[in-house]
């Protein structure tokens, strides 16, 4: 027997014997969130208060590295 529930992006899986014995459960997890360095999370900071030149010196950096 086979038992799925899916409810606003989480869910679970179970395959069960004849007899209900578990052979298989799957339950999603939550995504892992990215792990962000401390000058870009205060770029896009400052990106949502109007002020562009904290990414600019972001992206003017990175085309200096290459």
């Amino acid at each position: 027997m086979t038992e799925a529930e899916w409810t606003k992006g989480g869910g679970i899986l179970t395959v069960r014997s004849r007899h209900g014995t578990v052979l298989v459960h799957i339950e999603t997890n939550d995504p892992p969130l990215p792990t962000v360095q401390l000058h870009v999370a205060r770029a896009c900071m400052a990106l949502e208060n109007g002020e562009c030149a904290p990414a600019q010196q972001l992206f003017t950096a990175l085309r200096q590295a290459a």
